[in-house]
């Protein structure tokens, strides 16, 4: 998600039902912070479900997988931030990164 410039284009040409991905490395959010992206209407209607059955069973996309047993939610709850973090910082983050890494590459090439 964040290495990446995702565009409507994009999500709607991919030929999957899920996006899926880890939020804490590339959103710097909590670890243990994942997004899940219903981009079909299979998805979204019930013909994907969590491995784990909670009381959000039969209550839709969201219910079914939110709770589950005895986790422990503060990463995700912490998502909406990081999300309005990355809006705000991302693309200055990712130009910084590429430099640093045109800088190694030159350092270790000896230039």
């Amino acid at each position: 998600l964040g290495a990446l410039r995702f565009t409507r284009k994009f999500w709607d040409s991919l030929p999957a039902d899920v996006y899926a991905t880890n939020a804490h490395k590339w959103l710097c959010g909590c670890r243990g912070t994942a997004v899940a992206i219903a981009l079909s209407d299979r998805a979204r209607d019930g013909e994907l479900r969590p491995l784990i059955s909670s009381h959000g069973t039969g209550e839709g996309l969201t219910s079914e997988f939110i709770w589950q047993g005895n986790k422990d939610y503060s990463p995700q709850l912490a998502l909406p931030q990081v999300l309005a973090f990355h809006r705000t910082y991302g693309a200055s983050m990712a130009e910084h990164q590429q430099d640093l890494i045109r800088y190694a590459v030159r350092t270790l090439r000896c230039e």
